[in-house]
């Protein structure tokens, strides 16, 4: 089954329809980090912002103090503002009831002085497309959820040829409740358009976008010729993929051109929080398995379970 988005309605909401807003930026790892801010404080907030730690940006995945990034300590973890970007305000009808209605506006994140953060991942994400549209280009994108529905208390899926259609309704009028502009509702199986399938929903969404613009953006500064023109022999270049977090950091520490356009300081700050509060806590948690189990996990799918688990 699957669900294709298209672009966000803008200026459907005011900030008077909200009761609760969760005022938020997004940090390295695509989680919100921020606050729920009440309606009768929220004017005050859209003008001047609501006051925030950089460090809340570049934490580890569990809230982890970066301590290791000596920049950010000689700077005293200085503070910035989250600027709310109003046609970001969408409704989160998962959290609202019948008393209270929530909503949820995105923010950029500047410093004291009124200038945005250079590491901020939709920072990043807004400058790449920036660059792209001085070449003369627009940014155009869309996002699919594919999914499998399986019958209650079962793990049986549900066959292709039976009616689903009500339950893909339900779930289409519900995302458009929140401000999603749904494309198409089926079953998956329609002609299908380019699309990346290397990220994954476990991806910050705006690096993801940052680093397929980056690309986009060298290969049209020099004029670079498409490696692959024949996708049919796409898989004879599988092992050109990385096969684990550790590989895609090395593979973008070593990519002189990623590092330019992504900025040297992000790069830097983001392989250190990925080594040091993913991989490194992965290693010692699994050798501490190990060392209990007295056998060394043997495959993908154990490995996997336990990185999920030291997080």
């Amino acid at each position: 089954m699957s669900i294709s988005f298209g672009r966000l309605s803008e200026g459907r909401y005011g900030p008077e329809e909200f009761d609760i807003v969760f005022v938020s930026c997004v940090d390295l790892h695509g989680v919100a980090r921020g606050r729920f801010v009440l309606r009768s404080s929220f004017p005050g907030v859209i003008k001047h912002g609501l006051g925030m730690t950089k460090g809340a940006l570049l934490a580890g995945v569990k809230g982890d103090m970066p301590i290791g990034l000596t920049d950010l300590l000689e700077q005293g973890w200085t503070s910035g503002v989250q600027m709310p970007d109003m046609t970001t305000l969408r409704p989160l009808s998962w959290l609202s009831t019948r008393t209270w209605k929530v909503g949820h506006v995105i923010c950029d994140f500047e410093t004291v002085g009124g200038e945005r953060e250079v590491t901020s991942s939709r920072e990043i994400a807004q400058a790449q497309i920036r660059a792209l549209r001085n070449l003369g280009f627009e940014a155009a994108a869309s996002a699919v959820a594919e999914f499998t529905i399986f019958y209650k208390d079962t793990t049986k899926p549900v066959e292709l040829h039976e009616d689903t259609s009500p339950l893909l309704f339900c779930l289409a009028e519900a995302l458009e409740r929140s401000g999603m502009q749904i494309e198409t509702v089926g079953l998956g199986l329609e002609p299908g358009k380019l699309q990346d399938t290397l990220s994954s929903s476990a991806s910050n969404p705006y690096l993801v976008v940052a680093a397929v613009v980056a690309a986009g953006v060298d290969g049209l500064t020099n004029n670079t010729e498409l490696p692959l023109k024949d996708f049919a022999v796409s898989a004879d270049h599988g092992s050109e993929t990385p096969e684990s977090l550790q590989e895609a950091l090395e593979g973008l520490d070593s990519d002189v051109i990623m590092k330019s356009n992504l900025g040297e300081l992000f790069v830097q700050r983001y392989l250190y929080l990925k080594r040091e509060f993913e991989i490194k806590r992965f290693e010692d948690f699994r050798a501490t398995q190990t060392a209990q189990d007295g056998v060394a996990p043997c495959s993908h799918a154990i490995d996997r379970a336990i990185y999920m688990l030291s997080l």
